[in-house]
């Protein structure tokens, strides 16, 4: 790489600022295990009744935290720009290298015989 020339200058610095936060967004309910809660089932005439565990579940209010920009800003105030230019050989230029190469063999040549 071959460093260029620089541009004029526009300016020099960049800022930038923002105020990021979460509020919580009510997405709805979710039923939740709470206990076992003893039900009787299968009562005789005599009032005697067998019991079974039977799970007991509550609403459970969801929220969900979501992002916000609060407050954002960008403060463009200059610029600089160098140019690199990477130096890159035309076809002509291997053309002329090859007819030299060829002209040094064939002069080199007649010279030995």
């Amino acid at each position: 790489m071959v460093s260029g020339a620089t541009l004029t200058e526009l300016a020099g610095q960049f800022n930038a600022t923002a105020d990021y936060g979460y509020i919580s967004v009510f997405m709805g309910y979710e039923e939740v295990f709470s206990h076992y809660e003893s039900v009787p089932y299968n009562c005789d005439s005599e009032g005697v009744c067998e019991y079974r565990d039977e799970p007991v579940y509550i609403q459970v209010p969801v929220y969900q935290d979501q992002g916000v920009i609060g407050e954002a800003s960008i403060n463009l105030s200059s610029i600089r720009v160098v140019a690199n230019v990477v130096a890159v050989p035309e076809a002509d230029t291997y053309t002329m290298l090859l007819a030299g190469l060829g002209l040094l063999g064939w002069s080199t040549r007649r010279r030995q015989s």
